[in-house]
Formats: C-alpha cells, structure tokens, sequence
C-alpha cells in the first residue's frame, strides 16, 4: 500500500500532524506492514495535487481535519484513488462534519459512536480512536515548578471550571496546578497554594506536568456543549489525554466515559461518577501512594502495549487494506 496522509497544518495539544507521521516512519521503517509506502504533504495547490498522484502514486489518501477544493478531490477520484477525511473531534463537530463527509469516499473518526450517525445520512464511516506518542510523553524527574498534588491540563469549559472550583474549595492545603486556556473565572477564586497557567502549552511541558502531579485529572469534555451536535450523540470513547497521561507513568483520575473498558482495565485506570465519588478518591489516593503508583504502573504497560501510535497506525493500515473504501 501506498499512503498519502495529508496534515492539517495545525498546531494542538494533541500534536497530531507529527505524531501521526512519526507513526507512519516508524511503521515503514521496522517493516511492522508489508508491503507499506508512506508520504505526506500540506498540499497547498493543485500543482501539489498532481505532483503526488503523477510522483507517488498513491493508492489511499487520508486528510487531517481538513475540507480540500473540491477540484482537488475529484483529481483524486477521477485516477480511482479513494479519498478520506480523519476527523478527532466527534461527537462535537458532527453537524460539520457530515457537511464536508459528503466530498470525501469516507470519514475515519475517533469516537465509537459516530460511524453509525454518518452511515444513516450515507457516509461511508470507520472508526480508530487515538493513541500517544511515546517520545513525547514518557516517565521523568521534573522539578519542583511542575509538582503537585492534583493537575489539571486542558481548556477552561464550564464543567471543567465548577469541579476545579469545588476542588480548590475542598483542598485548600494541597498544591493544585491548572494549565490551559480560559481559565479566567478562577484567577482570583483559588487559594494561596493554587496555581494557574492561563495558555496552551506543548505537549513537552504537559508531560512534566503529569509526570509531577500525585493525581493527574482527566475531565472529558460534556458531550452536550456544542450546537454541532445537535442529535445529541454521547461520547463513549476516552480523550488521546488519557493515553498521554498513561505514558507518563502517571496516575489519572479519569471522567466516566463507557468504552474506557476496551482500553483499560477496572485496575489500570481509576473513573469517577460524580463530583463527590471524585473527592472520596482524591482523598484516598493522595493518602495511598503505593496504591496510586501501582496503578500508574499497570496503566503504563498496556499503553505501551497497545496503545502507541505505531500500534494504531498498524490496525489503520490493516483496516484500509481490507475495508471497501471509494463511495
């Protein structure tokens, strides 16, 4: 197979542009598929276009959150290349996603719950959730500007902001650490052992975050924030957060989420129901460190295990290699 992956050009906390490439190296490199051929590109003109179907004669192409000229597509299609659109933001963005599905042969979404919603409007859908790159977040030392005792890395949304703020309230002697955007209703609401970093940040420094913190919070987003999805679709499948955070070596305290089950083990990852199941469990972990670490422990091998993006990226390449993928 060869596979053209073109990158979103953006830049996220996921890091997803070189994450997803630095998999697909590896994959050609270690001969993980045989046989494999990988290329990427921006593609930032239809002269783009046709140096790669007349060059690298690709069989699959795959577009990273983005809606190309249609112009560029049909090139694609009218040489009998099948063309996708990856998407990692279901079930937020569905409303606009079926809009741009309908140009592409099919749609690859990392949330179990949307393929079914795109094949009633007639869009050919798969599912592969996300996963980490393991040369970003691994297990180190970090100094004391990245300890604490309960962190939190993300934007700044209204569930988010209620529980934080109830945490502050409740543990006041402990060293909380809030990093992300849109902090601002907390700035002046928190204790003197509070602290937050109102901006994104890399993916490096989220990593001495989590590698600092005694619990690591991993809050999904609600699924119903967002006028995009206006059939009210539940997100099942956990955050690429928790794989992150799980290659640290760190442990996490994550939000309910119905398909942790297909990653994790009850004894790998901790969930919690409700804002007062998570206070009892911040309580006793930070009290039970070799339960916590023992945890974190078990969490880090499955990741590497089967969640690396070379693992992904491998069942990515099985699964466009056997699915029927021109509409």
């Amino acid at each position: 197979m060869r596979l053209l992956f073109v990158t979103s050009g953006s830049d996220t906390y996921s890091n997803l542009d070189p994450n997803i490439i630095n998999g697909f190296k590896e994959i050609e490199r270690l001969k993980r598929v045989e046989p494999f051929h990988f290329f990427y590109s921006m593609l930032s003109t239809n002269e783009d276009v046709q140096y790669q179907i007349k060059q690298n004669k690709p069989d699959v192409v795959l577009v990273l959150k983005r809606q190309l000229p249609d112009d560029w597509i049909q090139s694609f299609k009218k040489h009998e290349i099948p063309i996708g659109l990856w998407v990692v933001d279901d079930p937020y963005l569905l409303k606009k996603h079926v809009l741009r599905g309908y140009y592409y042969d099919f749609i690859l979404t990392q949330e179990i719950n949307a393929p079914a919603y795109y094949k009633k409007r007639g869009i050919k859908a798969f599912y592969l959730p996300l996963a980490v790159n393991p040369s970003a977040y691994y297990p180190q030392e970090v100094d004391s500007d990245y300890q604490s005792d309960i962190c939190f890395v993300g934007s700044g949304m209204a569930n988010r902001i209620r529980v934080l703020q109830q945490l502050g309230n409740g543990f006041v002697d402990e060293t909380i650490r809030i990093i992300g955007r849109w902090w601002e209703p907390l700035q002046n609401q928190l204790g003197r052992n509070h602290y937050i970093l109102n901006k994104p940040i890399s993916a490096e420094e989220a990593s001495k975050y989590y590698n600092g913190a005694k619990i690591v919070l991993n809050m999904h987003r609600n699924p119903y924030d967002s006028k995009h999805n206006p059939s009210r679709i539940q997100a099942a499948t956990p955050n690429n957060r928790t794989f992150d955070i799980a290659a640290c070596g760190a442990f996490q305290l994550t939000s309910y989420r119905k398909a942790l089950s297909d990653f994790y083990q009850k004894d790998e990852i901790i969930e919690y129901q409700s804002l007062n199941d998570l206070i009892k469990k911040i309580n006793y972990y930070l009290v039970h460190s070799h339960v916590r670490r023992e945890i974190a422990k078990r969490a880090y091998k499955r990741t590497m295990n089967a969640h690396t993006y070379a693992v992904r990226l491998t069942e990515l390449i099985h699964l466009l290699k056997t699915k029927r993928l021109r509409s």
